[in-house]
């Protein structure tokens, strides 16, 4: 899940669960620690769509987002992957680490194969994409539909 932050709370932010183990208090320690003295949750390296941040011009190679619908973070990843063209998997219920957490869980063993999925799309050629810029890029040889429905693939690897 990609690491984001802005000044203003998001929703997920507002109504993250106490009990999960990246809470308000820490996400804040984090941005204190990671960005520049002085600097807000506002910097570009923290709100890449934040003010003074020209991330919608920025392309990008293939990228997996995960999320987890009880993660602080979540609404910002989602906001992401609206403006960036990414390949998104969310597991619903379940918070920031939750395969670090409970890594024999049910999630954790659909996370396992969700990456394996997604490398071998990109090791196939259907990662990269071309032309038409940050947003309008298509997947080498195929159209980034198909590349997720390879990584939905079947339940056969179960």
């Amino acid at each position: 899940m990609p690491f984001f932050g802005g000044v203003a709370r998001i929703r997920s932010e507002a109504e993250c669960p106490a009990d999960t183990f990246l809470d308000r208090p820490l996400n804040d320690r984090y941005w204190r620690l990671a960005l520049p003295e002085g600097a807000t949750p506002d910097h570009p390296v923290a709100n890449p769509f934040g003010p003074g941040a020209p991330l919608d011009a920025v392309e990008f190679a293939p990228t997996l987002v995960i999320g987890g619908g009880r993660d602080l973070l979540h609404d910002r990843a989602v906001d992401y992957a609206a403006r960036k063209p990414v390949v998104v998997r969310d597991f619903h219920g379940q918070q920031h680490r939750f395969f670090t957490i409970d890594p024999w869980s049910d999630a954790s063993a659909e996370l396992m194969r969700v990456i394996k999925r997604f490398v071998e799309a990109v090791a196939e050629g259907r990662g990269r994409r071309r032309g038409g810029g940050a947003h309008g890029g298509r997947w080498m040889g195929e159209p980034a539909s198909q590349v997720r429905d390879h990584l939905e693939g079947t339940n056969s690897e179960r």
